[in-house]
């Protein structure tokens, strides 16, 4: 069964949910689940996960981020999006581009 923790919130334009435990008989790191619209300000999602990444960086375990952020880190406006995240010593695991044709490729 999945608690959800205190730190949910949810705007016009974002959702973020954390879970705290998954299963009491499995030993699974705490997953966030975000989705960012598309044409929602970049600067004050970031302003937000920053929030969010300081108040679970003093946690004794690993955490997962997970979800649908929808900023390309190919350009150069998502330069605070990926300092912010090796900020806090995570790992953006996409590596390829997932939009090709018919738009320039894009890594969202």
């Amino acid at each position: 069964m999945a608690e959800w923790n205190d730190y949910a919130f949810s705007t016009a334009q974002t959702t973020m949910h954390a879970i705290n435990n998954v299963s009491t008989t499995w030993n699974i790191n705490p997953i966030t689940a975000i989705y960012r619209q598309p044409s929602s300000d970049t600067g004050r999602f970031t302003d937000d996960l920053h929030n969010f990444l300081h108040s679970i960086s003093h946690a004794d375990h690993n955490h997962i981020i997970t979800g649908d952020i929808n900023i390309d880190i190919l350009k150069q406006e998502s330069d605070s999006y990926t300092d912010l995240l090796h900020q806090y010593s995570y790992t953006h695991l996409i590596e390829h581009p997932t939009i090709t044709l018919p738009k320039p490729p894009a890594l969202v």
